[in-house]
């Protein structure tokens, strides 16, 4: 395992040319300052060693390059940012390139990251199983439904999200609007051609009501819905508990 700080990470990508997961896009900066004393930072721990142009250029040392290699060109990314009702903000992404190589970041605390190969999120999802139909069956919203309905979350109109799902969407509603538990979000991206059309999958964490899987539909195409499925956790619910916790402590 290896720790980081954002600073750092933000700048060893951009060594090797590779982009972070949108994660970590709340922590972009221009500042120039701060990446000059990552890279200082970097070269006083001997993960890095100076350039021709020292602060700002440096090269990677061989373990800090093997950690953020899988960055240079993922072949999939699974990110999961949650907003717990302790009041911490986890986010946590899983990275896999096109030869296997998986890089989990986690976040340890505002500043802090780790950067190792052990798997939570992709696994947890491959066991989770649709639960069975009825008052948790799947709900379908054409586009322009969800986007009213992100409105109103944002908003905070719970009654009016009742109101938007109705009957189809009670389960649902109950899962969205649930004040047991501030709901996470959690996003998969898998390029799937040359121009980089990706497909997206949002969990809503709800104590209450379960697990949702939202999957949206292509954007560019007129009849795209979005699909909720209510799933069985798996150990989902379990290891954003721990995550809350360590967080917490």
């Amino acid at each position: 395992m290896m720790i980081l700080s954002v600073d750092e990470l933000r700048v060893a990508a951009a060594v090797i040319g590779a982009g972070l997961p949108t994660v970590l896009d709340v922590f972009a900066t221009d500042d120039l300052g701060a990446d000059a004393a990552a890279a200082r930072s970097l070269v006083a721990r001997e993960l890095a060693t100076p350039g021709a142009d020292e602060p700002l250029a440096i090269e990677l040392g061989a373990s800090l390059a093997d950690a953020v290699d899988p960055l240079r060109m993922p072949a999939s990314v699974h990110e999961l940012e949650l907003d717990t009702s302790l009041g911490a903000r986890l986010r946590c992404a899983e990275v896999r390139d096109a030869a296997g190589q998986l890089r989990v970041l986690r976040e340890r605390s505002h500043d802090i990251w780790s950067l190792d190969d052990v798997a939570v999120i992709s696994e947890a999802l491959a066991a989770a199983r649709p639960v069975a139909t009825g008052t948790g069956a799947v709900v379908e919203l054409g586009l322009a439904e969800h986007a009213k309905l992100d409105e109103l979350l944002a908003d905070k109109r719970y009654d009016d999200v009742n109101r938007l799902l109705g009957e189809r969407g009670l389960f649902l509603a109950e899962a969205l609007t649930d004040p047991a538990r501030t709901l996470g979000r959690f996003s998969f991206a898998c390029p799937v051609d040359d121009d980089g059309i990706a497909l997206e999958r949002i969990a809503w964490v709800s104590a209450a009501c379960g697990t949702w899987v939202v999957q949206d539909a292509d954007p560019d195409s007129e009849l795209a819905v979005t699909t909720f499925t209510p799933v069985e956790p798996a150990d989902l619910v379990a290891e954003i508990d721990t995550m809350a916790e360590a967080a917490s402590a």
